[in-house]
């Protein structure tokens, strides 16, 4: 069956990680869904030593071996994103938009692969907008886990 991808942000994925274990790479609903990160958030989340305070399940095995399967770009999508990312930088310098830097790179992502991004920042949400980023919010997702 084929999935319909939907990309997570930081927020997101900080707010729902531990209620709906394992969140990533699981198929659910209808039409067959499946959450995924992209590598940037990956290493942000693994290489960020001031969130290990504050989430202390980050570095458990379970959340890191969930996080490892990122969606895949080819070598074209991954310079078109690229190409995205720029854009959408400046954009939000332009509109004084405050939206981490992994954050616009999923966008990046969702903008170049025509994905929804699951998000609970109302910036990102904002920016998604403006951009013609579908986004969702964690209230949507939680209604199609459970």
């Amino acid at each position: 069956m084929n999935q319909s991808k939907i990309l997570v942000d930081s927020s997101a994925y900080l707010c729902l990680a531990t209620t709906c274990h394992p969140l990533l790479f699981r198929e659910f609903g209808q039409p067959c869904y499946c959450l995924y990160i992209t590598d940037d958030l990956r290493r942000e989340l693994e290489e960020d030593s001031r969130l290990e305070p504050v989430v202390d399940w980050i570095d458990q095995p379970d959340y890191r071996k969930n996080r490892s399967r990122t969606i895949q770009l080819s070598r074209e999508e991954r310079a078109l994103t690229e190409l995205a990312l720029q854009y959408i930088r400046a954009f939000l310098d332009a509109d004084a938009k405050a939206v981490a830097a992994v954050d616009a790179a999923t966008l990046a992502c969702a903008r170049v692969l025509n994905l929804p991004v699951v998000t609970a920042n109302e910036q990102v949400r904002a920016a998604a907008a403006s951009l013609g980023i579908d986004t969702w919010t964690t209230a949507r997702l939680k209604k199609l886990l459970a």
